[in-house]
C-alpha cells in the first residue's frame, strides 16, 4: 500500500495507541528519505538578517515585540489581569508563586533559549522545523475545540502543521492545530532547543510532560484545568489566556464523567440563563509574549485563545495527585 494511503486510513483502523505510535513512527523514518522541505508562503513572515537563502524566511521576529501588531481582545466578564515579575529567583517563585498555588507571569523567562535567542532564532526559522521535523507523522486536532461536535483528530506530517498554520495548506475551513503532543520525545534535537525551567525542581516529582503546542491564529483550547503544575512558554506569537482559581470551581459548571476536568461554559459567548452562577465568576487575566512564562497551578482553570500563529512549549511537573487523569479532557 503505498504510504499515503497508509497515512490517510490509519484513523480508521482498529490500532492499540503503542501500534499506531509504531506505524506512524515507521512511515515518518521512510518520509524522512523522500521528503525536502518546501518553499515558505509570503504571508506572515519577515526577514530577521542572517545568511538563510531567499527559499527559507522567518515566520517572524519572535523574540521582538515590535514585530507583532497590537491586538485587542477581550472576553465577557470579569477578570483582573496577572501578576508579572521580572526574573524572580527561586526562593521567591516558591514562596510567592508555587506555595500559594498562584498563577505568575515571568517575563523574560526564556530569552536564553536557542529556539530563539538574538543568536540563534532557530524557532524564528521555519526552515529548522521543515529540516529536523518536516516528515514526522503526527496526530493533530481538526476543529474549532476539543469538546465541539466536529472535532476529529487526523495524522498528518509537521510539514503540513506548518503550512497550514501559514495559509498555504489545506483549503479547509477547521482549524489542524498540533496540541500537547511529546514532539521533543520523538525529536530530541528540537527538545534542545527549550531549556527545562529550573522552577521545575522546586516540587517533588519530575517533569511528566514536554510538549508542543503549534498552530494558526485563532485556536482555542476551552476551559479546563490539569493535574500537575504547568510552566506554559510562549516563542512564536502570543496566547489571551483566562484563569479561574479552583476556589471558583462552583460556578463554572464542568462536564460530568470522562470531561469533569472541562467547562460547559462557552467563555466568548456565556449563555447566561442555561449558566446562571457563571456571571460571579472573578478571572484573571494575561496575554502571554514571545519569551514569556506563565506559571499554572494544579487544578487552575484556564481558557487558552492564540493571537496570532503560535508555536509554545509546556512543561508539565511535580507528582501525579491524581492517578489516570486525562489531561485536557
Amino acid at each position: 500500500m503505498p504510504l499515503n494511503c497508509v497515512v490517510e486510513f490509519m484513523p480508521m483502523l482498529s490500532l492499540s495507541h503503542s501500534t499506531r505510535y509504531q506505524l506512524s513512527c515507521l512511515v515518518s523514518c521512510v518520509h524522512q528519505e523522500q521528503e525536502r522541505p518546501g518553499k515558505i508562503p509570503r504571508a506572515v513572515r519577515q526577514e530577521c538578517g542572517d545568511d538563510e537563502t531567499e527559499q527559507y524566511h522567518d515566520i517572524v521576529c519572535c523574540h521582538n515585540k515590535s514585530c507583532w501588531p497590537v491586538t485587542a481582545y477581550s472576553l465577557p466578564g470579569s477578570a483582573h489581569p496577572i501578576e508579572r515579575v521580572s526574573a524572580p529567583s527561586l526562593e521567591w517563585f516558591l514562596r510567592h508563586a508555587i506555595s500559594l498555588s498562584k498563577p505568575i507571569v515571568v517575563t523574560d523567562a526564556t530569552l536564553h533559549w536557542p529556539a530563539f535567542n538574538n543568536k540563534t532564532k532557530r524557532w524564528c526559522r521555519i526552515s529548522r522545523f521543515r529540516k529536523v521535523a518536516g516528515p514526522r507523522i503526527v496526530p493533530v486536532e481538526v476543529g474549532q475545540h476539543y469538546m465541539s461536535d466536529k472535532w476529529t483528530q487526523q495524522f498528518v506530517r509537521v510539514n503540513d502543521v506548518l503550512d497550514h498554520m501559514l495559509g498555504s495548506g489545506s483549503s479547509t475551513s477547521e482549524k489542524i492545530y498540533l496540541a500537547q503532543y511529546p514532539l521533543f520525545d520523538h525529536i530530541p534535537e528540537l527538545g534542545m532547543d527549550a531549556c527545562e525551567p529550573d522552577y521545575t525542581a522546586l516540587v517533588d516529582g519530575e517533569v511528566r510532560a514536554k510538549n508542543a503546542w503549534i498552530g494558526p491564529k485563532n485556536t482555542v483550547s476551552c476551559l479546563h484545568h490539569d493535574p500537575h503544575h504547568n510552566l506554559l512558554c510562549q516563542v512564536v506569537g502570543r496566547k489571551f489566556l483566562r484563569l479561574f482559581l479552583p476556589d471558583q470551581t462552583h460556578l463554572l459548571y464542568p462536564h460530568e464523567g470522562f470531561a469533569h476536568n472541562t467547562s460547559q461554559v462557552d467563555l466568548a459567548a456565556p449563555d447566561h440563563v442555561k449558566y446562571p452562577l457563571y456571571a460571579q465568576a472573578q478571572g484573571i487575566d494575561c496575554v502571554l509574549e514571545p519569551g514569556e512564562m506563565l506559571y499554572i497551578p494544579p487544578k487552575c482553570w484556564h481558557y487558552v485563545v492564540a493571537l496570532d500563529v503560535s508555536m509554545s512549549v509546556s512543561f508539565w511537573f511535580g507528582e501525579d495527585r491524581l492517578r489516570g487523569w486525562s489531561a485536557r479532557r
